[in-house]
């Protein structure tokens, strides 16, 4: 069954009902793929909880005493239990929308039709390759002159 605001504006927190509204259709569409896989996280470890909680209540009710009008079972935790089904429902919206991108990324990616860098100007990619060879040539200087360091401190400790 598939939860409305108006259900699950009384169970969830405003963090995780922030969420649950990041999960409907057009907010989703929105989301990149970095801030999806966020979501997607965010979502698991909120069902986790919730799911767990309700495992530990559960057992927990199955253990105390029964009194008087209260049946060993109880409803104490169904609103635990609608909570994790909610956050499992995000968690759905978001998983199916992540593999959705990623399948399109891939397939760009393949395709070579993803988004190609502008080529540099020739004066900064000339810039940049006399930066790029002076620097390594600096490098070799010093890997060079380490070097020849070494054996004359080899030869002093004789």
């Amino acid at each position: 069954m598939a939860y409305t605001i108006t259900q699950a504006r009384p169970l969830l927190t405003a963090a995780e009902l922030e969420l649950f509204d990041h999960s409907r259709a057009g907010p989703i569409k929105e989301l990149t793929l970095a801030r999806l896989r966020g979501k997607v996280t965010r979502a698991r470890t909120l069902r986790d909880k919730y799911r767990d909680l309700f495992r530990r209540q559960t057992v927990s009710v199955r253990k105390a005493p029964t009194t008087k009008g209260r049946s060993p079972v109880g409803n104490d935790n169904e609103r635990t239990q609608r909570k994790a089904d909610i956050l499992q429902e995000v968690l759905g919206r978001f998983e199916e929308r992540l593999a959705l991108l990623e399948a399109k990324a891939a397939r760009e990616a393949a395709t070579g039709t993803a988004a190609k860098k502008p080529a540099a100007p020739r004066k900064a990619a000339a810039a940049l390759k006399k930066s790029t060879s002076t620097s390594r040539s600096a490098g070799a200087r010093r890997s060079a002159g380490s070097r020849s360091a070494a054996p004359a401190r080899a030869s002093l400790a004789h």
